[in-house]
């Protein structure tokens, strides 16, 4: 949730998370335990992880990640003269942990029946030789295997904060757009696996990768910007170790958790019946006296010798997964992005995109319920589900071409301190231990001879003159500018956001807010950097946490969040964010209420110049200005709250807002100078609003 969202609910006193941060980045799904690449080591930040994953010649030394080890490196031998980035994967078995040695021959049999197909990862080599992963005489009998790099996944898209022209998203699924690209590429190549009788079964986030390519092509990791251009085509899959291929019985159990509960009541039987033939083993193993192979069952339930000889085709059963348990996960995953997509933006975009972002995540998880345990697979929708999308993806379609992508360092590195700007003087300072010259030419040193003796004149003035002042103070050194002052204002506001006082409007201010108030109302006057300190007096006027330095006055409220949002200096960015946020308050106080009292009518009659001027790009503002104009003010005023209807239903005839005030019938009323708010009148206009819902 964004920075002014956090605004907002403070106003309201609701306590909402403020602007991203690098610690505080939107939380993407848990990985599996077989999740390829797996996030690198902690010691590495997001923007290293950035590098890395959207790098593909950067070397990612072995680490360890739930008893696999992995590598990867730039092979110029495959797929010449191009070459390719290669991950090096070996499952091990590690002391006090389950023995996965299994699951290096299970992938790599997967990943021959994947062969050609382009949206999934390809086998490059197998080999039990000795390596850096992988070193037979201790480590025991395994294959490492090496498989190609596909991109950053998308739990690696879900951590970075990202620009897209000039607003900032949390994420790069936090737009309409984009969510419906990724459901669509997803449903697209899960169809071609299918279509193979595979399942993959681990479909989480850190299994499904998002190719991009840099645009600014080799940034170090001394520079402070990655743009890229994200193929949208396909997602990519990897990490098919634990997937099933259905005419094939897998070898052992399989090491998932958080499945459906489809799949979790099948696993439930298989797992019995795995129990019991283990029991029984070693009830008679013992009545032999002999040991047993295994100690425990946990030892022999991933060891393909105790299924082939003791199971007695139990694991037969894993046969009847099917699409159903990929459909779940999909979905799950589109539900848990689309939650953080906001709803203003949602509700005003085309019924097809509502129900891609609102309806499909709901329709694939209800494929893995309980009640599909026992049914057969239907007919796959995914051909039904793909056509709509690509309605959506046309109702969307600006014809303008896609912007691309940046990640900006100092969101994904917290130590990351950008270098100072040009021009203050800070940035040609000399490097300790560097010698100012380095060396002159011979024919230099010639010509700048007959100049010694003017060069000592000179020298000696100088001396004279800085003598003569010797008692003088040095000059004062130069006030800071507004956008020093700003960025100095930011920061404290960042650690304000996170105090009790400002999230749950709590006590008295202590010394450092109450400074930063009063800094906030000195920016407030700098036309250069004003618009996002007046939306932030708003919020102090509207909760009057301020106290006696600002107490609480909605009509000041509306007033300073009614300068914020016209501000000539406002970067549309803010803008929108400001706007969404004010629509949330402006509901809660006004639109939503059958009575409106006194403080709200003065918030709402200060704010509505604001609601005017920017009726023509924002729906939710405008239907705001209406209500205001038809309802609120004193007078009312029909005839002004007519045409800005008419605009409305004109402009942004597709838009919640239009549809809402269309089936209310306002036009009519106000058309005969009626009262729109009347009791009779508001009844309808809810009876619209619970039909738009449903």
């Amino acid at each position: 949730m964004n920075r002014i969202q956090c605004v907002a609910g403070a106003a309201t006193l609701t306590a909402i998370n403020s602007r991203a941060q690098p610690a505080r980045v939107l939380p993407a799904p848990p990985l599996q335990a077989n999740a390829m690449p797996p996030p690198p080591p902690p010691s590495k930040t997001l923007w290293e992880q950035a590098l890395d994953a959207l790098d593909p010649t950067r070397t990612i030394q072995p680490f360890e990640h739930n008893q696999t080890k992995l590598k990867r490196e730039w092979t110029p031998s495959y797929d010449p003269p191009n070459g390719a980035a290669v991950w090096q994967k070996i499952y091990r078995k590690v002391e006090d942990g389950l023995d996965l040695r299994q699951f290096n021959e299970a992938e790599i049999i997967m990943c021959r029946a994947l062969k050609g197909l382009p949206n999934c990862y390809q086998l490059v080599t197998q080999t039990s030789t000795s390596s850096e992963l992988h070193i037979p005489g201790s480590d025991g009998p395994a294959n490492w295997f090496a498989t190609t790099h596909m991109g950053p996944t998308v739990h690696d898209w879900c951590q970075w904060p990202v620009y897209i022209g000039q607003r900032r998203y949390r994420h790069v699924f936090q737009t309409p757009i984009n969510f419906v690209r990724l459901a669509f590429a997803g449903l697209r190549v899960l169809a071609e696996i299918h279509d193979l009788q595979i399942v993959h079964a681990d479909l989480n986030p850190g299994n499904q990768c998002l190719a991009a390519r840099i645009i600014v092509p080799g940034a170090p990791p001394t520079e402070d910007r990655l743009e890229v251009s994200i193929d949208w085509k396909a997602l990519k899959l990897i990490d098919f170790g634990y997937s099933i291929q259905r005419k094939r019985t897998p070898t052992t159990l399989l090491p998932l958790s958080d499945g459906s509960p489809r799949l979790n009541a099948l696993f439930e039987r298989v797992d019995q019946a795995g129990r019991a033939a283990f029991t029984a083993l070693e009830t008679r193993l013992k009545g032999e006296h002999r040991t047993p192979v295994w100690p425990t069952y946990a030892d022999a339930c991933y060891q393909r010798n105790f299924w082939d000889r003791h199971g007695d085709r139990a694991l037969d059963e894993l046969c009847g997964l099917d699409w159903r348990e990929d459909y779940w996960r999909f979905g799950k995953l589109l539900s848990e992005i689309a939650e953080h997509l906001p709803r203003e933006v949602v509700e005003d975009s085309p019924s097809s995109v509502r129900w891609a972002i609102n309806g499909l995540p709901k329709e694939l998880q209800d494929w893995g319920k309980e009640d599909q345990v026992e049914r057969a697979a239907p007919d796959c929708p995914g051909r039904d589900y793909r056509r709509k999308l690509e309605q959506a993806l046309r109702d969307l379609d600006t014809g303008a071409p896609d912007q691309p992508v940046r990640l900006l360092r100092r969101d994904l590195d917290p130590n990351y301190r950008p270098p100072p700007p040009v021009g203050t003087g800070k940035e040609n300072r000399q490097a300790p231990g560097v010698p100012r010259t380095v060396g002159q030419p011979a024919r230099l040193k010639r010509l700048t001879r007959p100049l010694f003796a003017v060069g000592t004149l000179a020298v000696s003035a100088s001396l004279l003159v800085a003598l003569a002042h010797r008692n003088e103070s040095p000059p004062a050194p130069p006030p800071p500018t507004a956008s020093e002052l700003y960025a100095a204002w930011r920061a404290q506001t960042d650690t304000v956001e996170r105090s009790a006082w400002w999230q749950r409007n709590e006590g008295a201010p202590d010394a450092q807010q109450s400074a930063w108030i009063a800094e906030t109302q000195r920016l407030a006057e700098l036309p250069e950097v004003a618009a996002e300190p007046l939306f932030y007096l708003g919020a102090l006027a509207c909760s009057g946490r301020a106290g006696d330095r600002l107490p609480r006055d909605s009509a000041e409220c509306g007033r300073r969040y009614a300068a914020a949002l016209t501000h000539p200096q406002m970067r549309a960015t803010l803008r929108d964010e400001m706007a969404a946020a004010i629509v949330k308050i402006y509901k809660q106080r006004v639109s939503d209420r059958i009575a409106v009292g006194a403080a709200d009518k003065d918030f709402a009659v200060a704010l509505l110049p604001a609601l005017r001027e920017l009726a023509g790009a924002y729906p939710p503002l405008a239907e705001g200005a209406i209500v205001t104009l038809a309802c609120v003010a004193e007078p009312r005023q029909p005839a002004a709250a007519l045409d800005l209807l008419n605009t409305l239903l004109a402009g942004h005839t597709q838009s919640a807002s239009a549809s809402r005030l269309r089936a209310a019938g306002w036009a009519a009323v106000l058309a005969a100078s009626g009262d729109p708010c009347h009791p009779l009148t508001a009844s309808a206009l809810e009876a619209s609003k619970d039909a738009m819902k449903k």
